[in-house]
């Protein structure tokens, strides 16, 4: 499926979002939460910690905690660290789209650039300190 370890990805730091801030928690835990396969959540969370949202613990076994404010991580900046595409694996800028196609494309990409974790977060009751920008504490 395409998109798929961006969709986890999403998954994984809306439930981090929902947390209290600095609160940290298992991957079993995440991927119970999350309904997130253990093989795919594995390489989710080191994708997260590589780019820097997510800080795992030198505990054994180790425990996450979102690293940085979720209304700074688009959905756009997670498809580019997961190397997959929001398009699938066909352009909607072919022969049968035509001009509409790049005018689909566009206003996807707009929309994905724009999109925040945190938003999402917000959109589905998240509570705590986490809710506003102004108010993360970094």
């Amino acid at each position: 499926m395409e998109g798929a370890l961006t969709g986890y990805a999403v998954r994984v730091l809306v439930h981090l979002t929902h947390l209290p801030q600095r609160a940290r928690i298992k991957a079993v835990e995440i991927g119970r939460a999350t309904r997130v396969p253990y093989r795919e959540l594995d390489r989710v969370l080191r994708i997260l910690v590589g780019a820097g949202y997510v800080d795992r613990s030198a505990a054994v076994p180790p425990d996450y905690s979102l690293e940085c404010c979720p209304w700074s991580i688009t959905l756009l900046n997670l498809y580019e660290l997961t190397g997959e595409s929001p398009f699938g694996s066909r352009s909607a800028t072919n022969e049968t789209w035509g001009e509409l196609g790049f005018e689909v494309e566009g206003g996807l990409l707009a929309y994905l650039k724009e999109e925040s974790i945190g938003a999402l977060a917000a959109a589905q009751g998240a509570v705590g300190t986490r809710q506003a920008p102004e108010i993360w504490v970094g």
